[in-house]
């Protein structure tokens, strides 16, 4: 839309037709009109053009290179799109009602990104302990856009405008460093140990892996990832937060272990009943909801904030979702084949149902609540696999009706199939 008519003339109207959704339905979601959908179009723009921005420039030799290049790579990139570069671009629009949260949005996206590699680079002696985030997301963002817009008016090389950069950033960004011998570091992959420097320095990787999780999950749950910061996550370890960065990608990192571990500790449950010949779906429903409970805030953060992943991160989790569907079908189908369940009902919606069953309970099933994980999983594996009708007409009634809306879909598709041979025939 915005690439088709502009930003000035695309107006509520004109989304709400595009999407096919009434005013009203847009209204419920973004209270704020069509400024409030715009700001939610940057903002997802922008933390997919992060994903991509971080990439690009970690095998920069230093932390202000990676400034400058990051800058120029983020002003080609934005200006190739004509669907959001009015966005970006100051003056593209004579409406300033979305500019202040607009601003606060980009604000808050770049000292996201920006804040690792920041904290490296002062353990590192490539940046002055003075550099602040917050000056320094506000100077990227300048720098940006007047770049953006001299552009448009007139074009300047790459290599001269990576000049201009340096003589502006690097003066600020070095102040007061004191160069270092870089430290070795291995780089930090999903679900893997992480070894943090802490005060007892026996402690293995696994069990700091393992801490770092456990307080990530629960700082997550209090205050939401966006609200939470590394800073807070450090204090809370007792370590100091640069610490964190020599093993610890981001805060995205972070969350994507965090996802990664949840689904593998369920899968792993799952695992194992689907090596045992002897488990029974019971066996599963219980394991699953004594896992669940067991690593409560670690499952309600991923369930709450996986959303917040972007990029490469957010297909790896996906990826991890998948397999573990494909696992929870494979042991459905197995107890079909054995007898144990029906086999009239299709294995993938009825593996998709016990998932529905099973992955709520984490809401509602407390290790300190009334009735325990154990109980709770008792009568969820008595519900799905003996139901909780009583036999009586009522639920004769209704399991008629179903094969009633059974037969009569089986036949509507026979007469489709008829009549589609039918008219291949004439």
């Amino acid at each position: 839309m915005l690439g088709e008519v502009g930003l000035d003339k695309t107006t509520l109207d004109l989304v709400a037709e595009a999407a096919g959704l009434h005013r009203a339905t847009i209204y419920r979601h973004f209270p704020g009109g069509r400024d409030e959908v715009l700001v939610a179009v940057m903002e997802r723009r922008s933390r997919r053009l992060v994903g991509r921005l971080m990439t690009h420039v970690a095998a920069e030799p230093t932390f202000a290179e990676a400034l400058v290049e990051g800058i120029v790579f983020t002003a080609e990139e934005t200006l190739r799109s004509p669907a959001i570069a009015p966005l970006f671009i100051a003056g593209q629009t004579s409406r300033a009602s979305a500019a202040a949260p607009a601003s606060r949005v980009l604000r808050s996206i770049v000292r996201e990104a920006w804040q690792p590699l920041l904290e490296q680079a002062k353990a590192r002696g490539q940046a002055g302990e003075g550099v602040d985030i917050d000056v320094l997301a506000e100077l990227l963002l300048r720098l940006l856009f007047s770049l953006m817009s001299d552009w448009q008016n007139t074009p300047r090389s790459r290599e001269e405008t990576k000049d201009f950069l340096r003589a502006v950033l690097t003066p600020y960004v070095t102040a007061g460093a004191t160069p270092r011998a870089r430290v070795a570091e291995k780089p930090a992959s999903p679900a893997m140990p992480v070894h943090v420097e802490t005060k007892d320095s026996t402690t293995s990787d696994q069990a700091v892996a393992d801490r770092l999780l456990e307080s990530a999950a629960k700082l997550f749950r209090e205050k939401g990832y966006e609200r939470s910061s590394t800073r807070e996550l450090a204090e809370r370890l007792g370590v100091r937060q640069p610490s964190l960065y020599y093993h610890v990608n981001s805060k995205q990192d972070l969350l994507e272990r965090l996802c990664i571990t949840s689904l593998r500790r369920l899968s792993a449950t799952a695992q194992a009943v689907a090596d045992n010949p002897d488990a029974t779906i019971w066996d599963l429903i219980v394991a699953h909801v004594r896992s669940l409970a067991a690593d409560r805030d670690l499952h309600l953060a991923r369930i709450f904030e996986e959303d917040a992943l972007v990029g490469p991160a957010r297909s790896r989790v996906a990826a991890e979702h998948d397999a573990y569907a494909a696992l929870i079908r494979q042991i459905i189908e197995t107890q079909q084949a054995a007898g144990r369940l029906r086999a009239d009902i299709d294995a993938a919606q009825l593996s998709m149902a016990l998932l529905n069953l099973l992955n709520w309970t984490v809401f509602w099933v407390d290790p300190q609540g009334p009735a325990s994980p154990g109980e709770a999983a008792d009568v969820l594996a008595e519900v799905f696999i003996h139901g909780a009708g009583t036999g009586r007409p009522d639920s004769t009634a209704a399991r008629a009706k179903r094969s009633t809306r059974q037969r009569t879909k089986s036949a509507a598709g026979h007469s489709r199939r008829r009549a589609s041979g039918q008219a291949g025939q004439s």
